[in-house]
């Protein structure tokens, strides 16, 4: 098991790297976010969360002398290669010192021999007399075993990475399960008495749950909202950044990335539904989603629900919502691009330095 963990950790030396880098970029979306927020669409947040998530599976990259992430090798580098001196030279282990030879003759009386014969108890043996220089042969303690560190961190890793695919893929199977028997409507959703808040569940084949008997303007509203979600694809990303996470589930900004991501999806529909529908009603739809709201904040692998993300923040954005102006979606559009040329690519590998011709001339024959 041991040795299965110890290969198991230095196969993952990639994800590693690729995990670095993602934090990287997730901390710039996250300051960059901060700057867009109030005046880019929420699409384009969207689309510049899929940098980090493409970083986080995508083990290759092109390189490009406009990128600005740093280079992780030398990180992966100190993890695995023993650490050198100054010169060069590798130290030598610690435990086992190598003592200097003394002499035998020295320290010795002038008429002692040089070899002296070793005394035998038993007369009729014949005497043993140790090879000149060599001394007698002293036993060095073991050393002990170092800590298996690099087999602790993959066990960890593995048990993280299980316990979150697996509670998403249980956590979809129950819900599948639970809506077997779900009937399907004139305007294309599915009805189910056990819904108790509109989501879409399927990658391959969506489907659009509703409550039983949910009609009027909400319904409206909600269908719109839901329909925007599977022209984005949503559908598909949310669950493929979900795989991301479980993967990298020890990076903290791949978690802020993941919440922040989850949030922008949802008001970038909320938005969509607003022009879609008109100005006229956001007062109703905020009214919606008040009323459908369920206070989760914690990021979880289920399926796309309307009321899912920050009520209050959502209808803030709604209610104050303006089609951006023309000049304002072509520069958010020309700082994503920028952005993702920069955050994908990876730095310019510098080259080898050529090797320097033997200044000692060489002897010729005559």
């Amino acid at each position: 098991m041991l040795d299965f963990l110890n290969t198991l950790f230095r196969s993952l030396s990639p994800l590693w790297e690729m995990s670095l880098t993602a934090a990287y970029a997730a901390a710039i979306l996250i300051v960059l976010r901060l700057v867009l927020k109030k005046r880019a669409p929420r699409q384009v947040l969207c689309l510049l969360w899929l940098v980090v998530f493409a970083r986080l599976l995508i083990p290759m990259s092109l390189e490009s002398p406009l990128s600005i992430v740093p280079e992780a090798r030398p990180v992966q580098e100190q993890l695995h290669l023993p650490r050198q001196e100054a010169g060069g030279q590798t130290p030598a282990n610690p435990a086992t010192p190598t003592a200097p030879v003394q002499n035998p003759a020295q320290g010795q009386n002038p008429g002692t021999a040089a070899n002296p014969v070793i005394s035998n108890p038993n007369p009729g043996e014949p005497s043993l007399t140790p090879p000149e220089g060599v001394g007698p042969a002293v036993p060095q303690p073991e050393a002990p075993a170092p800590f298996p560190w690099q087999a602790v961190l993959a066990g960890v890793w593995l048990a993280g990475a299980v316990t979150m695919a697996g509670c998403g893929l249980i956590s979809y199977l129950r819900l599948r399960r639970r809506l077997f028997d779900a009937i399907r409507a004139p305007d294309g959703a599915w009805e189910h008495p056990a819904v108790d808040s509109p989501f879409i569940l399927g990658m391959l084949r969506p489907r659009i749950y509703l409550p039983a008997g949910l009609t009027g303007r909400p319904r409206q509203f909600i269908l719109c909202h839901e329909r925007a979600h599977l022209r984005r694809l949503d559908h598909i990303v949310k669950p493929v950044c979900w795989a991301a996470l479980a993967l990298h589930w020890f990076n903290p900004l791949v978690w802020a990335a993941y919440l922040l991501m989850s949030r922008d999806i949802e008001a970038a529909c909320d938005e969509a539904v607003i022009r879609h529908l008109g100005s006229q009603v956001k007062a109703d739809y905020s009214t919606t989603l008040l009323a459908l709201a369920t206070g989760r904040r914690l990021p979880a692998p289920s399926p796309l629900a309307f009321d899912e993300g920050d009520a209050k923040g959502r209808i803030k954005n709604v209610l104050g919502y303006r089609r951006p102006a023309l000049w304002v979606i072509v520069v958010s559009a020309v700082m994503a691009v920028m952005a993702a040329v920069c955050l994908l690519t990876d730095p310019v590998a510098a080259e080898p330095p050529e090797d320097s011709p033997d200044p000692s001339p060489t002897a010729s024959a005559s």
